[in-house]
């Protein structure tokens, strides 16, 4: 039926193009599809050869018989199973292809399981040795919830126990001054910023959290002045505008901290701090979409 010597070769190849074409999309629903489906392939490539020798232009019928043979590869499994299946004879040419196509993607589907394998197994180690051996840390997360609930007393006595259980531990150590302060625990208070100054010698970054931790606990006269700090250093004075602008921010005053926002934003640019620059413009956004008060 394909090897009709007797028809042109151009109208043999169109042909049997047109019969291989929807086969290939239905090849599954037929007894022998499978069958025919390679036998009809293997028949087209070898009239493309025939033409190419015989010097004919196929540019068309190339781009068919390219599009036929890719699809026919990307469903080789499919195709081997139905030929087993529907035990036919496996001819020479395309078939062989596909066979050594089927064994590859079981290769590569056992690499990839083994790979899978390691990689689970490696982040379960990973994770039970992280686990083991990671010490313990302060729970200032536990002071930070108390402290938004406006439980000053609670917080207070977390921080107590977290700085001492913990005594390298930065946050523990100022949320204890900054609750010690707002107790009128000069003692403690000045001790636990000693502590923090020997833990991080970096004053900017120490007197930011500081003050942000007074205006978290509502002491904006200490909040103030540690913004004042900031600001008469010019490496700090984004933290500074910054730290002025969460004062206002905390006290209703919208307008003016989206004003200093826009300030601490063009210092942070100026200094080349394109990080802080964006992370002052998300909240200095969300303060303009949803922070602006309604009016009575």
């Amino acid at each position: 039926m394909h090897t009709d010597s007797s028809q042109p070769l151009m109208p043999q190849l169109r042909q049997a193009l047109d019969k291989a074409e929807p086969l290939a999309l239905i090849y599954h629903e037929q007894p022998d599809g499978a069958q025919q489906l390679i036998t009809l392939v293997d028949h087209i490539n070898a009239l493309s050869a025939q033409c190419d020798a015989s010097g004919y232009d196929i540019s068309a019928e190339h781009v068919r018989i390219v599009a036929l043979n890719s699809r026919v590869k990307r469903n080789a499994r499919r195709i081997m199973q139905a030929m087993a299946t529907q035990r036919a004879s496996t001819p020479s040419g395309i078939s062989a292809e596909l066979e050594l196509l089927v064994q590859q993607q079981q290769h590569q589907q056992r690499m990839r399981l083994i790979r899978i394998i390691l990689l689970v197994m490696t982040v379960i180690a990973v994770s039970w040795y992280v686990v083991t051996t990671t010490p313990p840390s302060a729970d200032t997360t536990a002071i930070l919830n108390a402290v938004a609930a406006d439980d000053y007393a609670t917080a207070y006595t977390l921080a107590q126990r977290e700085a001492t259980t913990f005594p390298d531990d930065l946050e523990s150590q100022l949320w204890l001054t900054v609750l010690a302060e707002y107790y009128g625990e000069s003692t403690v208070a000045t001790r636990a910023w000693q502590r923090v100054q020997e833990i991080n010698p970096l004053q900017g970054t120490t007197l930011y959290m500081r003050g942000n931790n007074r205006v978290l606990t509502k002491q904006f006269s200490g909040a103030e002045a540690d913004a004042t700090l900031l600001l008469s250093t010019t490496a700090t004075q984004p933290e500074g505008l910054f730290l002025r602008a969460s004062i206002a921010e905390a006290q209703g005053d919208v307008n003016q901290a989206i004003a200093l926002m826009r300030q601490a934003a063009e210092a942070a640019d100026a200094a080349n701090r394109s990080e802080f620059a964006v992370l002052i413009r998300i909240r200095m956004g969300g303060l303009m979409q949803y922070g602006i008060p309604q009016k009575p």
